[in-house]
């Protein structure tokens, strides 16, 4: 009796243990689970917030798109104005050629008709006033004539140089170096942005105008467009005035 009693005793004292350790085991994988489910509401909040910066980065890059793309379409709108402005150009001085020519050749045919009396060659001085019309080859028209002396001429003659800080030509330029020069076609320097701030503020801007704000300028050239220094990645190129630094411009003339 005493030994099965004893044996009873140990059976149970074993169970209770055994017991005891699928209670510990329990609460130890209650545990674990509590810590990883945690952990995976941890990551998931990263992963949002990795899904929300990327999504914000990709709206800037789609918003920096839209700019560049409004700016070349401004630039090639420019540049086909300037191709269109040199055609004329041309063509109007092939017209002024023809003309001259012809003129010539009808005074040379008019003096034939005479060869022995002398004075039939005076006549030839009369004509030689046609060079009066000449003057008008340089129709203001064009002031976007490369050839001309104008502000926008220089400014036109300038595009495509390099920018550099403190450059005033004449290959190099900064923003305020290539307005001086196209201002008074010297390789100086007038001022400053601020100082082409004190200038006289106009409201109706023409072309060979001043655009400019407090840290960049150019030169108006009209149709919204300004031609100017821009930095050192693009040089001397043509930019809509809309789409420029901060569109705080203000128009002035020299």
């Amino acid at each position: 009796m005493l030994n099965r009693l004893f044996y009873y005793g140990k059976v149970s004292d074993k169970q209770a243990q055994t017991i005891q350790e699928v209670k510990e085991l329990k609460q130890q994988l209650t545990d674990k689970q509590a810590e990883q489910e945690k952990n995976v509401a941890t990551t998931q909040k990263k992963v949002d917030e990795l899904n929300a910066q990327q999504a914000e980065a990709q709206n800037v890059v789609n918003s920096l798109d839209s700019q560049l793309q409004a700016e070349l379409a401004a630039e090639a709108e420019a540049n086909a104005a300037l191709q269109a402005g040199i055609n004329a150009s041309t063509a109007e001085k092939a017209t002024v050629s023809n003309d001259t020519s012809g003129t010539t050749e009808n005074t040379n045919n008019g003096g034939g008709d005479t060869p022995a009396p002398t004075p039939a060659p005076a006549p030839t001085p009369q004509p030689a006033p046609a060079p009066a019309p000449a003057p008008a080859p340089a129709p203001s028209a064009p002031s976007q004539s490369v050839d001309g002396g104008s502000v926008v001429s220089r400014a036109y003659s300038k595009l495509g140089c390099a920018y550099s800080w403190g450059g005033i030509g004449p290959n190099s330029f900064d923003c305020s170096g290539f307005v001086s020069y196209c201002l008074t076609g010297r390789y100086c320097r007038l001022g400053t942005t601020g100082t082409f701030m004190g200038w006289t503020r106009v409201s109706d801007p023409q072309p060979g105008d001043v655009v400019v704000n407090s840290y960049h300028t150019g030169i108006y050239i009209g149709n919204g467009q300004m031609i100017h220094a821009s930095d050192y990645k693009t040089g001397v190129i043509i930019s809509s005035v809309a789409a420029g630094m901060n569109n705080n411009y203000i128009f002035v003339r020299y």
